[in-house]
């Protein structure tokens, strides 16, 4: 293990700060580290899911479909629903 060796008065701001965000010390000094490397080493964490609200409208509207109906046994995955509500959505 490394230490990092801070001031007392930036620790003391630190602390204060993880404690208003209910981290450990440990835990904010690392996330802000790993904020402040650069995007090629933090590829090495995979792949991260967007929030519903960062992705385009269309995909927001199809993430947001209403089911209809029962699904067939044969459409697990809802597919052949999904395609049926995108025909008559879009008079197909």
């Amino acid at each position: 293990m490394n230490t990092i060796t801070l001031t007392p008065e930036i620790y003391n701001d630190v602390k204060a700060y993880a404690v208003e965000k209910h981290q450990s010390v440990d835990e904010f000094v690392i996330a802000l580290i790993r904020t402040a490397l650069p995007k090629a080493v933090n590829k090495r964490k995979g792949y991260k899911m967007k929030k519903t609200e960062e992705l385009s409208p269309i995909l927001q509207e199809i993430l947001n479909m209403p089911k209809i109906g029962k699904l067939d046994a044969d459409d697990i995955n809802g597919d052949k629903a999904r395609e049926e509500y995108l025909k008559e959505k879009l008079g197909l």
